[in-house]
């Protein structure tokens, strides 16, 4: 068995700074819609506009580093794990137990050993290690 490497990448965008917007891509706030629960007022439909080009610039991140490991041709032998966030610091956010504070993106990719489902409820260490067995 050759040599086995482990990276761990963090990428960190926030919301709440002019620099995280989306210049590609930038979402009208006007247009967004937000959880029944958020009053209505442009300060909170900005703010979750914001938290949506968030997400936007993070994909074109991770969809980066996919295509470079493809170019490297590292791709197939390479198993990537993508965790999010525990949500928004808003109400219902990350810090209470709602929702859309509980619920984490999990999303694993190893291109000809895992095939493409999508699972429901909750994933633990059991469901993380075991993507590891099927090579």
């Amino acid at each position: 068995m050759g040599l086995q490497e482990f990276t761990r990448l963090t990428l960190t965008s926030w919301p709440r700074k002019a620099s995280a917007r989306d210049s590609e891509r930038p979402i009208d706030a006007d247009t967004v819609v937000r959880p029944p629960y958020y009053p209505d007022l442009p300060l909170v439909r900005r703010d979750w506009a914001n938290g949506l080009e968030t997400v936007q610039v993070v994909d074109r991140q991770v969809g980066g580093i996919l295509k470079q490991l493809e170019d490297d041709g590292l791709a197939d032998n390479t198993i990537v794990f993508f965790i999010g966030d525990h949500g928004r610091c808003h109400i219902r956010g990350k810090q209470f137990l709602y929702e859309g504070g509980v619920r984490i993106p999990l999303i694993v990719r190893w291109p000809r050993h895992i095939n493409h489902e999508v699972l429901g409820g909750v994933a633990g260490r059991t469901q993380i290690m075991g993507a590891g067995a099927h090579g």
